[in-house]
């Protein structure tokens, strides 16, 4: 019972970050999912006896994932004779509630909640930069101000992440709540695409954003007879692009506590069994970027691996269960998995397949950066262009699957640029196979982001872009340290 005692203690905010995720699991409709989020505030405000702004900002943290809106407007974002059009579906979340929450307190009285120095710097005010583009590009320079104004909001929550993170996390002393929290959402993402690899079929609880459909409105098995999880995001390319962060940022931490604690043999073999599930949950999305981010990761951390080896400890298991139950084991996941990639392999160079609409899109909407190179067509006016109409190939107007086209587009050449350099000189660090295994693995999940762009639209759709300039501000306090 004492070291049960000692472990809570010691491990607080990791058990306060998983319980409140899965009782966000078992929530119903809106009130109960309020309800968990509530509870968590009151946790860390009356019992871990936190500030108001800092328990604020950690339930924050757990609303990231979760794009379930209190109430939410559907505004048609294509022409009106169009029969199938995009509806871009607004909605008011917590998070967007939360943000505006700390935002206010933060003004209300900013000496008494940053009394800590932090280290401003280039990065920081190339984003600030970057914000004031956007703001002037898409309120003053666009037509269909609302649908902009809606696109600005979440480009703002997004910075909001990034910005609340730098000034949290340069506190060194809260560091170590990140790492619990990267835990606790993978072990909560997880069990959850794992129930539904399992079951091959949604839940059917209510953080399943769409438990049938994607927002495009087609099936998450892309009309395939195969189901392929998404857990509780939206699509499963958006799942495999969230996991791909996490993935990586969770083996850093675990070889971190492996140099730390050598000799801590269950502790290294649950991190290995963790990680080896979410990696088979990540490929049960069947999205084909995961595979690339995987292999940048098990090059990249073969290569620290040289550098920084760790002794594996050794553990003596029953013969039964060396020769007999772990090979079935294996080969009880190995052959499914197998029999499903195989099929994602052989759409590859398919005619109607993703990588035949990917090039078809690329081709017609980089034409639509001389239009308007300084300001941009305006967030969320993609729909409109008579380009896109004219050589639509499929039965509404889809965006380019590339995060960053869709900024050179929707906000303008110089507004992008800004952003590519923030992005560069964030991720630019010197000697990165010298750093901790921890700061090495957060770089690797950003740069997954940056692979995984290349191929989706993340933005708009799902929370991995809130993600990742969460952990890019977390990221940039290890460098400023």
């Amino acid at each position: 019972m004492s070291q049960l005692i000692k472990f809570a203690k010691d491990n607080k905010y990791l058990l306060v970050f998983t319980l409140s995720f899965f009782a966000i699991f078992f929530a119903y409709n809106v009130k109960t999912f309020l309800l968990c989020l509530v509870l968590a505030f009151l946790v860390f405000f009356f019992v871990l006896q936190l500030d108001l702004l800092e328990s604020i900002f950690y339930t924050f943290l757990l609303s990231l994932p979760f794009e379930n809106s209190i109430r939410e407007w559907v505004v048609f974002s294509a022409p009106s004779y169009l029969k199938d059009g995009y509806n871009f579906v607004f909605g008011i979340n917590p998070k967007l509630i939360l943000c505006l929450l700390m935002i206010l307190i933060v003004f209300v009285s900013p000496k008494k909640y940053f009394q800590t120095k932090i280290s401003w710097t280039k990065k920081n005010f190339l984003l600030i930069g970057f914000f004031i583009l956007t703001a002037l590009t898409s309120l003053f320079f666009q037509d269909r101000t609302t649908l902009v104004f809606l696109g600005f909001i979440r480009i703002c929550l997004s910075l909001c992440f990034y910005f609340s993170a730098f000034a949290f996390f340069s506190q060194t002393s809260k560091q170590e709540v990140f790492k619990f929290y990267i835990v606790s959402l993978i072990i909560f993402s997880t069990s959850l695409g794992l129930l539904q690899l399992i079951r091959q079929q949604p839940l059917g609880k209510y953080v399943e954003l769409t438990p049938a459909f994607s927002q495009a409105g087609f099936y998450t098995t892309d009309g395939d007879k195969q189901y392929r999880l998404s857990s509780f995001i939206s699509h499963p390319v958006y799942f495999g692009s969230f996991m791909s962060i996490l993935i990586p940022i969770l083996i850093g931490f675990f070889w971190q506590n492996s140099l730390k604690y050598p000799q801590q043999k269950k502790l290294f073999y649950a991190s290995i069994s963790l990680i080896a599930i979410s990696i088979i949950v990540m490929l049960g999305s069947l999205s084909r970027s995961t595979w690339i981010n995987l292999l940048l990761m098990f090059y990249l951390f073969f290569l620290y691996w040289k550098l920084h080896p760790f002794e594996i400890p050794k553990i003596t298991l029953p013969p039964i269960i060396k020769k007999v139950i772990l090979p079935l084991i294996i080969l009880v996941i190995l052959i499914p998995m197998t029999i499903m990639l195989a099929t994602r392999v052989k759409s590859i160079g398919a005619k109607n397949g993703g990588i035949y609409y990917r090039y078809a899109f690329f081709i017609r909407d980089i034409k639509l950066i001389p239009d308007r190179p300084l300001t941009g067509i305006g967030l969320n006016n993609y729909s409109f262009e008579e380009q896109v109409l004219e050589n639509n190939t499929q039965r509404f107007p889809t965006p380019p699957h590339n995060t960053l086209l869709i900024f050179f587009i929707e906000l303008g050449v110089p507004t992008t640029l800004l952003f590519i350099l923030f992005l560069f000189l964030s991720l630019n660090i010197k000697k990165p196979l010298q750093q901790k295994p921890l700061v090495f693995g957060v770089w690797i999940g950003l740069l997954t982001f940056l692979i995984s762009s290349q191929f989706h639209p993340l933005f708009n759709q799902d929370p991995t872009f809130d993600l990742f300039m969460l952990t890019l501000g977390f990221f940039s306090t290890c460098q400023t340290a």
